[in-house]
């Protein structure tokens, strides 16, 4: 019986080089699309994780704007100030590089008092045709601009092409490359929903934050006001929208009044000029208004000669 079973045991055969070939071939197989997987979601998951970094790092300016009335600036030049946001965790992405952070430069500068008035101003340059063609940095102001804009100048040729905007921030990706108008340091960068460099060193991730936001955070009637000196005639405050000239309302010449958005200065019994508060704001713009001279702009006070 021993000699039998010992018979068996030995005719039987194993694998041929062959076979075990295809078996490691399929195993191979199998490990690199498991790789590639693994690989994929990773990626993917860093991807989501960042912009939600982003999203609260936005978040923490826009709270840090409504507690100081201003933003921070960078620091230092071109990164985000992590520690004056209170925001640890933002201090590098999710690849360990530093944020990028560009802010308009007066936003750094306001007050609580004319924080508003000067979102209000900004807010308005396009409608109000200034400083288009100009250029971002000399300007001051961060610009973001699309892939119709080909040219990497610093500058937006039309609205349809860009737009201003408070603050920018990104991450250079996955590449650690910032993409060809984010790394430039002339305040022009890669627009949000479509941006400029699409094929080559394309990973930034992103995020704006607009004078809009801010604004309808921080900002109402009551708090976006400049302070208007008289100089001339007496002036009249429209307070109610339906009596021009309420003669409860007069001040006269060297009187200084802070007038809110939505009123209007009038001046002479018969109504006959009046300056609305979006023509002040212009002034403290240093845009050129008839009758209204400003002295530093933006910052929340204009002279204004009534007839």
């Amino acid at each position: 019986m021993a000699l039998i079973i010992s018979k068996k045991i030995n005719n039987r055969k194993g694998f041929s080089l062959i076979e075990l070939s295809l078996v490691l071939v399929i195993v191979g197989m199998i490990l690199s699309v498991g790789v590639g997987v693994m690989n994929s979601l990773t990626k993917k998951s860093k991807l989501t994780r960042e912009k939600t970094n982003l999203s609260a790092i936005k978040n923490a300016l826009v709270s840090y704007g409504l507690s100081h009335g201003r933003l921070p600036a960078a620091n230092p030049p071109g990164e985000l100030p992590f520690l004056e946001i209170n925001f640890s965790a933002a201090e590098k992405d999710v690849w360990g590089i530093p944020y990028r952070y560009d802010v308009t430069n007066i936003l750094t500068t306001t007050t609580p008092k004319n924080f508003c008035s000067t979102l209000y101003q900004l807010s308005n340059l396009y409608n109000w045709g200034n400083p288009y063609g100009g250029a971002c940095n000399g300007s001051n102001i961060v610009c973001v601009t699309d892939t119709t804009d080909g040219s990497n100048n610093g500058r937006i040729a039309s609205t349809t092409q860009g737009y201003y905007i408070a603050a920018y921030i990104s991450s250079n990706g996955e590449n650690h490359t910032a993409g060809a108008k984010n790394s430039n340091n002339n305040r022009e960068h890669e627009m949000l929903s479509n941006p400029f460099d699409v094929t080559v060193n394309r990973d930034d991730i992103v995020e704006e934050l607009s004078f809009s936001e801010l604004s309808d955070k921080a900002c109402n009637d009551q708090n976006t006001s400049i302070d208007v000196t008289i100089s001339g005639s007496e002036g009249f405050l429209n307070n109610s929208g339906t009596i021009p000239c309420d003669p409860g309302t007069g001040f006269a010449t060297g009187t200084t009044v802070s007038i809110r958005l939505g009123q209007t200065i009038y001046s002479g019994v018969a109504c006959i000029n009046s300056v609305p508060f979006e023509d002040i704001a212009k002034c403290d713009a240093g845009l050129p208004i008839a009758a209204c001279a400003s002295g530093p702009t933006y910052d929340g006070a204009v002279t204004l000669t009534l007839p």
